[in-house]
């Protein structure tokens, strides 16, 4: 059990079995659950991944239940279970596509009083002309704050976990990142937008994204979609008899270099793209797109 502000507290656990693995994130007010959220792994018999089972549900009440496993040509499947939009009163997905044509679909649900809440938010990332995800993110957050009447103290938290699933190597690859700590204030004024507006947006919270790197999975801006490509292992993608080469640059890349290694100058093999900011006279976050035809 960890501590995680007054009176509030966390707790994970983590059990094997025949079947599988089990990873379990438990809330705690004053000793009391409030919320949960399981990952259940199954395997096959060659010791693949079969099935990721999530189950996010509050003392006598299931949230929301859905399975994910391995589609054919590296891709994935999600199924519902039991579907938001018969446990939360607020609840939406909306979908945005990128230059190349990806597309990406989130599903937004949320639910709380005043002072706690909790949101859930699945967003998928599809290939162009590609109807199933070839990568999968499962965010929820929760937070709480009470100010006790008759004294001082005071019981607030504000906590993120993520779950990053795609296929790696003919298997399921997930990343869990342990619950990270908020400020309680920060998640309930994004509570209050969300159910107030019905809008989502990762960057939309710069405390949240900067914390939980959720700009790395954000493709609203084809800047950010350069990363995302790279994280799934897709630094080149055919479309349209082109391969396009992607490479990112740190800040301390310099122009002088790019020079040398003469990645400016055009050839039979296509044409090459450089972009960027000027700041002071330094080029921040330059990219280069080298369009090749095949």
């Amino acid at each position: 059990m960890k501590s995680v502000g007054t009176n509030v507290s966390i707790k994970l656990e983590h059990a094997v079995s025949v079947e599988g693995k089990t990873y379990t994130v438990s809330h705690y007010i004053d000793g009391k659950s409030v919320g949960i959220l399981r990952l259940w792994i199954t395997y096959r018999e060659d010791g693949l991944v079969k099935d990721l089972d999530f189950i996010f549900y509050e003392p006598a009440r299931s949230i929301f239940t859905f399975v994910i496993n391995k589609a054919e040509n590296n891709l994935l499947n999600y199924y519902h279970v039991l579907p938001i939009n018969q446990l939360y009163e607020t609840n939406f997905n909306n979908e945005t596509s990128n230059l190349w044509g990806g597309i990406t679909k989130t599903d937004v649900a949320y639910r709380g009083v005043e002072n706690e809440g909790n949101l859930l938010v699945v967003q998928q990332k599809r290939k162009p002309g590609v109807e199933k995800p070839c990568a999968i993110r499962v965010a929820h957050y929760y937070a709480y704050s009470k100010q006790f009447c008759f004294s001082r103290q005071k019981s607030e938290a504000g906590l993120s976990i993520t779950v990053d699933i795609r296929v790696l190597n003919n298997d399921l690859d997930v990343s869990m990142k342990d619950p990270y700590e908020h400020p309680s204030l920060v998640f309930l004024q994004m509570f209050e937008q969300v159910s107030r507006t019905w809008i989502w947006k990762w960057t939309a919270w710069s405390h949240c994204a900067a914390q939980t790197h959720m700009q790395k999975f954000e493709t609203e801006n084809n800047g950010e979609e350069m990363e995302w490509f790279r994280q799934i292992r897709g630094n080149s993608i055919s479309n349209q008899a082109q391969r396009l080469s992607i490479t990112m640059l740190k800040e301390d890349d310099s122009v002088m270099r790019l020079k040398k290694e003469r990645w400016f100058e055009p050839n039979h093999e296509g044409r090459v793209r450089l972009s960027g900011s000027l700041v002071r006279g330094r080029w921040i976050g330059i990219l280069v797109m080298h369009m090749m035809e095949i």
